[in-house]
């Protein structure tokens, strides 16, 4: 390592905070990815409520199709989502994968 260099996992000198290289202080954009996470957090958990919501109106074992027609579609259109975005909730509330809200 050069003179004058410091590796980013060192600590900076007293009274000193590092900055990222366009100012922002490693705090700050601690903070900032720390609400991101949580807001994707609560985003996951409102989703799996939906799904949980969407299998007491249609049972797991009926198809997305037949979900659709048997309810799901009016649901959706009362709590103000689109019959695809409650499916996708519905998946996921069945499966615990998030990959089934691609597309949400």
């Amino acid at each position: 390592m050069c003179a004058g260099t410091r590796r980013w996992s060192q600590k900076p000198p007293r009274g000193r905070q590092l900055r990222t290289p366009n100012g922002i202080t490693t705090e700050a954009w601690h903070r900032h990815v720390t609400t991101g996470r949580d807001a994707i957090t609560q985003q996951r958990a409102a989703q799996l409520g939906i799904g949980a919501l969407a299998l007491e109106v249609v049972p797991a074992y009926v198809s997305d199709r037949l979900a659709e027609d048997a309810g799901l579609a009016r649901l959706a259109n009362d709590i103000g989502i689109t019959t695809e975005e409650i499916l996708a909730c519905r998946r996921y509330a069945i499966s615990g994968e998030v990959r089934a809200m691609d597309g949400w």
